[in-house]
């Protein structure tokens, strides 16, 4: 399952207040300052763009959650290219850092819109892990049913799904619990220990079919 990691909006975040601080580096001419500055942005617009398109791709999050997220990043990268424009047009090192503040300010002003689109993604995703898991939940349990009857020389692999099964309800019912919670970072953890629980429970499965049938 793919979740959009604080971590990757922290990196943007990071990456656009380095970039904005470019030019108190004195010892640098005015036009390698410049270039640099311009070429920071460009590579924080393509990521933007990359962030966009992996977050339209993700089949458990809600349109209104995609478009809501990828709206503010288009803002952002509105207001990276006036940025841009800004730096292209400065002819002088302080237009340059008047030009710094400007941005500086606008991520000031908007870190926690970021911060409630990570939440939001990972509630969503926290909702449709749920749906998913009890669905996976029943199908394995009927799996089980009739793998006891027609692989019995299977027993120790079905004992150890059968384990399995019962870890992925508890991960999931603590999932449940991180959701009514808000706590963001126990809700990523317990997805990635359901996605991994779910491959696990798969290849054993697949370890059953393939010596029975």
């Amino acid at each position: 399952m793919q979740i959009i990691k604080q971590k990757q909006m922290a990196v943007l975040m990071i990456g656009l207040v380095m970039l904005a601080s470019i030019s108190a580096v004195h010892a640098q001419s005015f036009a390698v300052t410049k270039t640099k500055i311009l070429n920071g942005i460009d590579k924080v617009i393509a990521k933007l763009n990359d962030l966009e398109a992996k977050i339209q791709s993700i089949s458990g999050l809600s349109q209104e959650t995609k478009d809501l997220t990828i709206s503010n990043l288009e803002d952002l990268e509105a207001a990276l290219l006036l940025y841009k424009e800004d730096v292209e047009a400065a002819a002088t090192t302080a237009e340059l850092q008047a030009a710094n503040q400007e941005i500086k300010q606008y991520l000031i002003d908007n870190k926690d819109v970021y911060k409630e689109n990570v939440q939001m993604i990972v509630e969503d995703l926290s909702e449709y892990a749920l749906v998913k898991a009890k669905e996976l939940e029943a199908k394995i349990d009927q799996a089980l049913t009739v793998l006891k009857i027609t692989c019995p020389e299977q027993k120790s692999t079905i004992e150890e799904v059968e384990t399995q099964l019962n870890q992925l309800k508890a991960e999931s019912q603590q999932l449940a619990e991180a959701y009514e919670a808000g706590d963001t970072a126990a809700m990523k953890s317990e997805m990635q220990q359901m996605a991994q629980l779910s491959k696990d429970i798969a290849a054993n499965l697949n370890e059953i079919y393939s010596a029975c049938f």
